[in-house]
């Protein structure tokens, strides 16, 4: 699908769930999946809190971690963050760079003091990726 059709989708997505989230603001809405491997930085720039990165994960090809935050590690893979402590929530907020040092940013509720910010860094990204918090590292 050409890019402009699958941001169109998105955004569209994103614009439910906004109506939703005024006509019942008692229920929670922070939650936005949608994206893959191929679109995840469109699904991220239409306003995704999550994505589905399997192929991006799990490839073994080398050019297709080229330009991805996922780098191969000994123990399984790296995301490179970008974290912003302080946050008035902890959110995917979009990219940082391009290419090999492209990072996920995410903004971060908890206050850079005592590794609060890590903490709620690793509790947000065990649950995003669906993982065990002793399975994300900061």
């Amino acid at each position: 699908m050409p890019e402009a059709e699958t941001r169109a989708c998105f955004r569209s997505l994103r614009d439910w769930r906004d109506r939703w989230a005024a006509a019942y603001p008692r229920l929670a809405w922070d939650v936005l999946s949608m994206g893959m491997s191929g679109d995840f930085r469109l699904a991220i720039d239409e306003g995704a809190t999550r994505i589905r990165v399997g192929t991006a994960l799990f490839a073994s090809a080398a050019h297709i971690w080229a330009g991805l935050m996922l780098r191969p590690h000994e123990a399984g893979v790296t995301l490179a963050v970008r974290a912003q402590p302080g946050a008035k929530k902890t959110a995917i907020t979009g990219l940082y760079g391009e290419g090999a040092a492209a990072q996920l940013k995410i903004a971060v509720h908890a206050p850079p003091l005592e590794g609060r910010a890590n903490q709620a860094l690793v509790a947000f990204l065990a649950e995003t990726l669906s993982l065990p918090k002793n399975s994300v590292n900061s």
